[in-house]
């Protein structure tokens, strides 16, 4: 879940980082305005109970970092102003921080909108959703890169953010001396919370 945050810092994380969410959109196509102006319509509520559902795959070649292949189930409650894990459970590591984004509102969503060249938004209403994707290219002088990424993040009638999912595509080659060396990596992740 790491990767929702990273996504929409901008393309400079990025890039630099290799991690972002991405996926398929639901829902009605509208105007950034007039997703704002339904978004604002969404009712103050406070939840006592969390369920996580995650997956997450990641294929490296060359990088420097390993396969991952997570799924599972995590349960959470909502106490003294924060979400805490219910007993018995640990977090795996593929899914870093977790608590920022139980309880994740769509306001603060729209604050990490990204933008710059390469980025297209788009947006939904019902249910509420935001789809962003890059595409990024570039060879000179014997090095090449390509990255493209793209992130759907749903939202329920509360405004807490139920669906994330992503891609995320990375090459790099390089040829100079008669030497040549590439990496890559292939990322997705699928995140569904439900509230209670």
């Amino acid at each position: 879940m790491k990767l929702i945050k990273t996504f929409f810092i901008g393309a400079a994380a990025l890039t630099l980082s290799a991690c972002a969410m991405g996926g398929g959109a639901k829902g009605t196509k509208v105007s950034e305005e007039k997703f704002a102006a339904e978004a604002a319509k969404v009712e103050d509520h406070q939840y006592s109970k969390a369920t996580v559902k995650y997956s997450i795959v990641e294929k490296h070649k060359n990088d420097g970092e390993k396969d991952i292949n997570e799924k599972g189930t995590l349960k959470f409650s909502f106490s003294n102003g924060s979400w805490e894990l219910d007993d018995g459970q640990s977090i795996p590591e593929a899914i870093g921080e977790y608590d920022e984004y139980l309880g994740l509102r769509i306001s603060y969503a729209m604050s990490m909108i990204p933008s710059g060249q390469g980025y297209t938004i788009s947006y939904y209403t019902n249910p509420l959703g935001m789809y962003a994707k890059m595409s990024q290219k570039q060879s000179e002088s014997g090095v090449s890169y390509s990255v493209s990424a793209s992130a759907y993040m749903g939202f329920d009638k509360y405004g807490y953010l139920v669906e994330a999912t992503s891609t995320y595509d990375y090459s790099y080659k390089v040829s100079a001396g008669g030497v040549s060396a590439s990496q890559s990596a292939n990322e997705k992740s699928e995140v569904t919370i439900s509230y209670q």
